[in-house]
């Protein structure tokens, strides 16, 4: 890998290194469209520019997570400047370039010029995914509050260990205005860091507790229910609902992950002895990540207390696992120049590495750790390195062939498989540029090559960055402020618009009367998740019929169409007090009001949408 210093950037290595990464991580965060959370925060959004027609959805009704992040308001901005779709793209363009370079930025304070890029291609091509369930991750694929906390905190970290504290804390109060859940991690990492170099930090603890308790006494806003615990019900709800916010109903996958990055921390430690302040770094992060979710387990779990369900304080482990993923790079170098011992632990760590979300990784992140602990007691010769150094090597080589083979299925799928397939084609695009490299360092002649070929396979990779299906694609075209059937539904009635959040926000400029996704945020409040629980039940008929269809389907290897029919729809609106149905299928024996066409093939059929008014589906 060429030397990439700062006095070089703009040198034949310089860029090309710059653009070997860049085109890592377009390939490794393909664009799906609005998704996830993306989809809320998009509804938040869309709440600012069309206030009245979101008013009574669930997911606004007690009270959205926009109320505290700024994001909105910008991401609002973009709507109105470029629509939704390109405004959504633009957004998460730029949320991307900042954590590329805050990711680049704080990579420089600690890894040595030639090794800089191989620490940034490890945040980007390894494990972005923690916490309960792997629901959440940094650097997503689509747009977040989150997409632009993580830069932030990330640059004031970086500004912290160089010593410049008044930018770091501006940078982390910015977070802190975007996601504040996200920016607490990086709160405490820093608080953490500075009480290591100066024990007077401390003082904020008891501070902080006493102010905690009195806004708890006060009993305003969000700290209301500090002193309170979850009822029975609203504990069984949120366990329904939002479970990855309580550690003890992770996954032993889900622990594995925590294992493992504390373990290359742990090595990261040991083998930074004598850089005092990267090592402090370090552990303050391995304390945030752990500790943080230690103290959930207690307070959340054990305790029950609602306030600190709120916080997800274990969302701290998100730096934790950033700065293992940033640091694991040098910490196979360190352990490969030990001897035969540390090759024998690196390729145990390489593996747990490239086989993620499995047992593999915490159980080979230990077995490094004693070995490497206890190297003054057995003997490893040269064969066994050599054979464990070729097992990772067939489990790399195996994982990216199923990973591959995922990929061309899910594009089938998609109906769009050679976009998939070259889209995820990290290893070919990436060798190919790595061989550039190689060349133009034999050939001091074709010393631009490298940044040829970079700029070759960056085009490639941002041509097929944008992997939205057809449909998707059409509905973040369509202009704020569409109503497909205007004048048929009133600013007041309840729509139901079967099992999709994003289209009633996009195509009516109407809330929804029920989807699971508004339950997002049923861990903030319980009057949310009751009613979450009351309109789950009321549509659940739908749901059922849906399975058993389904299921019959498959018996019979049928793949027939699964549509409610008409006394399912008419119970349900009953039940729930709805003005109106919108499905994807037309009813037997009852005449849409109105129904829209997309214009979109899929699997054959053209997408459609139909409209039934409930008074008109009462029984005669």
């Amino acid at each position: 890998m060429p030397r990439l210093r700062s006095s070089g950037l703009w040198s034949p290595q310089g860029l090309s290194v710059v653009l070997l990464v860049a085109s890592a991580f377009v390939l490794a965060h393909p664009y799906t469209g609005i998704r996830h959370d993306g989809t809320l925060y998009a509804g938040d959004a869309l709440a600012r520019l069309l206030p009245d027609g979101f008013r009574d959805d669930l997911y606004f009704l007690f009270g959205s997570q926009g109320r505290f992040t700024l994001l909105p308001a910008l991401y609002a901005s973009l709507i109105s400047a470029f629509g939704i779709g390109n405004g959504t793209i633009v957004g998460l363009l730029v949320a991307f370039a900042l954590y590329l370079a805050a990711t680049w930025y704080f990579v420089a304070w600690f890894a040595p010029p030639r090794w800089q890029a191989f620490c940034v291609l490890s945040v980007t091509l390894g494990w972005t995914l923690y916490g309960g369930n792997r629901i959440f991750g940094y650097s997503e694929p689509f747009l977040t509050a989150r997409s632009f906390a993580e830069p932030a905190v990330l640059l004031g970290l970086a500004w912290l260990v160089r010593g410049r504290l008044w930018l770091a804390i501006a940078a982390l109060l910015l977070a802190l205005t975007i996601h504040p859940l996200i920016a607490a991690g990086g709160c405490l990492v820093a608080w953490i860091y500075l009480s290591g170099r100066d024990r007077r930090w401390l003082v904020l603890a008891p501070v902080g507790v006493v102010t905690l308790l009195a806004l708890g006494a006060i009993g305003r806003g969000p700290f209301s229910d500090l002193f309170s615990r979850y009822d029975a019900e609203w504990l069984a709800l949120v366990h329904e609902a939002n479970g990855h916010a309580f550690v003890l109903r992770w996954t032993m996958l889900d622990y594995g992950v925590l294992v493992f990055n504390a373990a290359v921390l742990w090595f990261a430690a040991r083998l930074a002895a004598e850089r005092v302040e990267l090592r402090r770094l370090v552990i303050a992060a391995g304390i945030a990540g752990v500790g943080a979710t230690i103290a959930s387990l207690v307070l959340v779990d054990l305790v029950g207390n609602p306030f600190f369900g709120k916080l997800q304080i274990w969302r701290a482990e998100w730096v934790m696992q950033w700065v293992a993923m940033a640091t694991l790079p040098l910490v196979l170098r360190a352990l490969w120049q030990r001897g035969e011992h540390g090759r024998v632990a690196a390729a145990f760590m390489a593996i747990g590495w490239a086989a993620p979300f499995s047992v593999a990784p915490s159980l080979l992140a230990v077995m490094a750790m004693v070995i490497d602990a206890a190297r003054s007691r057995f003997v490893v010769t040269r064969v066994t390195t050599r054979i464990v150094c070729g097992v990772a090597v067939l489990v790399g080589l195996a994982i990216t062939v199923q990973y591959e083979a995922r990929v061309f299925k899910l594009g089938v799928l998609l109906d769009q498989p050679l976009h998939a397939v070259i889209a995820q084609a990290l290893t070919m695009s990436l060798v190919i540029l790595a061989g550039a490299l190689l060349l133009l360092r034999a050939v001091p002649k074709l010393a631009w090559a490298g940044p040829v070929a970079g700029l070759i396979v960056l085009a490639g990779a941002i041509n097929f960055w944008d992997q939205r299906g057809a449909w998707t694609r059409k509905l973040e075209s369509y202009p704020t402020g569409t109503h497909i059937w205007p004048g048929l539904i009133e600013p007041q009635a309840k729509v139901y618009w079967y099992r999709d959040l994003i289209a009633p926000w996009v195509l009516l400029g109407h809330g929804n009367y029920y989807t699971q996704q508004q339950g997002s945020g049923a861990v903030f409040s319980r009057d949310m998740v009751v009613e979450l629980d009351k309109r789950r039940k009321v549509t659940a008929l739908l749901d059922f019929q849906e399975q058993i269809c389904r299921m019959m389907n498959n018996l019979s290897e049928k793949q027939g169409s699964c549509e409610p029919d008409a006394e399912a729809v008419r119970t349900v609106c009953t039940e729930g007090g709805i003005d109106y149905v919108v499905l994807q299928s037309s009813l037997e024996g009852a005449k849409p009001l109105a129904e829209f066409s997309t214009g979109v093939v899929e699997n054959g059929y053209e997408k459609k949408f139909f409209l039934y008014r409930c008074s008109a589906l009462n029984p005669r």
